[in-house]
């Protein structure tokens, strides 16, 4: 027979169950995503996605219609750019430098993820209104830059 002591506490305890479930799966998932085991691994796999991102979205800006997932890539691409700007130091050319050269080295690194991430957001802006024209315009100053940044810091 239940009381009404356990049929108040019968809900209770299911709802606390629910909610461990639920935490236990949120741990378990940020968990299993792949961090990178070193900081070069960072920069390689940002840039990667970058690399694959471009090309989605070059492939998005052909099709009539697609400026909001043009936007939604380019806004993907924002988010790698910043992980890739955070990797200054882990860049090959900026740490065989002399201590006295990093600075200025990883100011032009920075100033230079600066303009892609500037125009990248232009871009995004220009998709969001419509306008595939002008976002090709700030896309083609990304790609300046990003050809520029490869010539100086590259391997």
């Amino acid at each position: 027979m239940s009381t009404p002591t356990m049929r108040r506490r019968l809900p209770l305890f299911i709802l606390l169950a629910t909610l461990s479930l639920g935490f236990w799966s949120l741990t378990s998932s940020a968990n299993d995503r792949a961090e990178p085991a070193d900081k070069d691994e960072a920069l390689e796999h940002a840039m990667e996605e970058l690399k694959d991102l471009f090309r989605d979205l070059n492939k998005t800006l052909r099709a009539d219609g697609q400026e909001q997932q043009a936007a939604d890539i380019t806004a993907e691409m924002l988010k790698h750019i910043l992980t890739a700007k955070d990797q200054a130091h882990v860049v090959h050319i900026i740490e065989d430098a002399s201590p006295a050269e990093q600075p200025k080295l990883i100011a032009e690194y920075r100033i230079q993820m600066n303009d892609v991430i500037i125009n990248l957001a232009q871009a995004e802006n220009a998709l969001l209104l419509g306008n595939k024209k002008q976002a090709a315009q700030f896309l083609s100053e990304v790609k300046q830059t990003q050809r520029a940044s490869h010539k100086k810091f590259k391997d």
